[in-house]
């Protein structure tokens, strides 16, 4: 008889909480539906040109956020807004995953990957991009509240092929790191055959400095001078440092490329008075 009271008494909890955690879980799914149209509406946005309908939006407060910088969302959305206006361009995108977190019933994280496309004239810009966008209920609609992004440059499988084919891919830092040393092994290489025709590497290093002064924009003064040896520096290295800077000066400490003399006729010390000599 107890057992049988006790079941009485459980068994409409039981079910309540049954139904509490479906609802619950009815909600979540809901909220995520929701955020991941919003968003689908929010990119299909720049292919119509909508772009009042892109810029409210966004929430006052919102950031736009890489790797590299922190700005005000709305900023640099009306920045790139007025650079496809002005160039007559267009910007497409097309997703192909989401991955949605609901933290509250106002508040919600996407992590979002897609390619798009930048189209100005003639040229088109495609990068591989993965964001993280934070999405708050407002007024029963939705607004952007910060925006993480990251972009690559793409690695696209053709729609035919076969998805157990459609692997490989190498995360971008270990493809930069490839590419760095492809440079050097092309470099060195050319180093060697400039050593097996009579030039020395110093002397190939002061023809390749002459060679690019000619296209270097004097005018910019030593500002430029540091603003482009800070990019080339990033371009050509897999580590980069800055030890002192100031209006005169800048000084840069970066990983070296390690020869290996035993595959070439280049030694490492050769490789460094090219470079003396090209910067010189």
């Amino acid at each position: 008889m107890k057992k049988i009271i006790f079941l009485l008494i459980f068994f409409p909890a039981i079910v309540f909480g049954q139904q509490t955690a479906q609802k619950a879980s009815t909600s979540d799914e809901n909220l995520k539906k929701s955020a991941e149209t919003f968003v689908a509406n929010w990119f299909k946005y720049w292919g119509d040109k909508k772009y009042d309908e892109i810029l409210k939006s966004i929430d006052q407060d919102a950031n736009y956020i890489t790797l590299t910088s922190t700005k005000p969302l709305s900023q640099n959305m009306n920045e790139f807004i007025d650079y496809l206006k002005k160039n007559e361009g267009s910007y497409k995108v097309n997703t192909y995953s989401y991955t949605t977190d609901v933290l509250s019933k106002t508040l919600v994280v996407l992590s979002v990957k897609y390619i798009d496309s930048t189209i100005i004239k003639s040229d088109i810009t495609v990068t591989d991009n993965f964001d993280i966008i934070t999405l708050e209920m407002v007024k029963e609609a939705w607004q952007f509240k910060n925006y993480y992004s990251t972009a690559f440059m793409p690695v696209v499988f053709n729609a035919n092929i076969d998805k157990k084919w459609q692997k490989g891919k190498a995360e971008p830092v270990w493809r930069f790191s490839g590419a760095v040393n492809q440079m050097f092994s092309l470099l060195v290489g050319f180093i060697e055959d400039y050593k097996k025709n009579g030039t020395s590497p110093s002397q190939a290093g002061k023809m390749m400095g002459a060679r690019f002064a000619q296209f270097w924009d004097q005018s910019r003064g030593f500002e430029g001078l540091a603003s482009g040896m800070m990019w080339n520096f990033q371009t050509m290295t897999t580590y980069v440092e800055v030890l002192e800077r100031n209006e005169n000066m800048i000084k840069f400490k970066f990983e070296p490329f390690q020869v290996d003399e035993k595959k070439w006729n280049v030694t490492q010390q050769e490789l460094l008075e090219f470079f003396q000599n090209s910067f010189n």
